[in-house]
């Protein structure tokens, strides 16, 4: 009897019809009340992403600001790269200015000795000497007198080769210069002592001073160096006169060589 009642409800049509309407009222349920939640939902969502949107934009911003300045510093690199270049050209073009007047200088006090000089162009120095890109080929002799801005003596040709010489300056050690001081007319020798300085002993009794020019000791006088260092004792019967040369060599690009 029991089984009759059970296998007859749920062959019944009706409690079919009880589970659809009670499922289809549980998805309306839950769909209706889902659409009021949304309005909740949504502004606590986007409250919380909020953050996380500001940062893209932010790192998008930052992105774009740091490829400018990037563009920008190779522009400015490069700007610099020209300008150094256009200044090295003017400053080229005014060295080549100033060398060709000081050539042209030189040359007339040269004419003035009636002898023909040979130019040379200082190929590079080292320690008390220089190499000149003139040797046999073009009349260079040894013992030629190295002249600077043409009255200048600073040395003489101790190597000649076929196309380029050698100078050894009076500064150079062991050289000897007869010299003469030009305010009290002493004559004496200046030997050099290396690092483009010489060296005149003289009685301590002669009164000298900073600044004095030394010449050549020749008919035609050429000058030597400045004094510019005075060593003087009681106890000693000589001073040490201590000359240098009257200009810098790291500018001197030309001499000309005299007999």
């Amino acid at each position: 009897m029991k089984k009759r009642t059970l296998l007859t409800k749920i062959q019944n049509p009706k409690s079919k019809i009880q589970k659809l309407v009670f499922g289809g009222l549980i998805i309306i349920f839950i769909l209706f009340f889902g659409f009021l939640a949304r309005d909740k939902f949504f502004p606590v969502l986007i409250f919380f992403s909020q953050p996380f949107s500001d940062l893209r934009h932010f790192l998008g911003n930052a992105k774009i600001v740091f490829t400018e300045k990037l563009i920008l510093n190779e522009e400015n690199k490069r700007l610099r790269e020209e300008l150094a270049a256009l200044k090295s050209r003017v400053k080229t073009a005014g060295m080549i200015e100033k060398e060709l007047s000081v050539m042209e200088k030189d040359l007339g006090r040269i004419k003035f000795y009636e002898e023909k000089p040979i130019l040379g162009k200082v190929l590079f120095r080292y320690f008390d000497s220089l190499i000149i890109d003139v040797g046999e080929d073009s009349g260079v002799k040894q013992g030629m007198k190295a002249v600077a801005y043409g009255n200048i003596l600073i040395g003489r040709i101790s190597e000649v080769y076929q196309d380029y010489s050698k100078v050894g300056l009076i500064s150079e050690n062991n050289h000897e210069e007869n010299v003469f001081l030009e305010t009290f007319g002493v004559s004496a020798i200046a030997r050099g002592q290396g690092n483009y300085e010489f060296l005149i002993e003289l009685p301590s009794s002669i009164e000298t001073a900073l600044g004095e020019s030394v010449y050549t000791l020749s008919p035609k006088p050429y000058l030597v160096g400045i004094l510019e260092k005075i060593e003087k004792s009681e106890s000693e019967s000589l001073q040490k006169l201590h000359f240098i040369h009257p200009f810098n060599f790291s500018e001197l690009h030309s001499v000309f060589l005299v007999k």
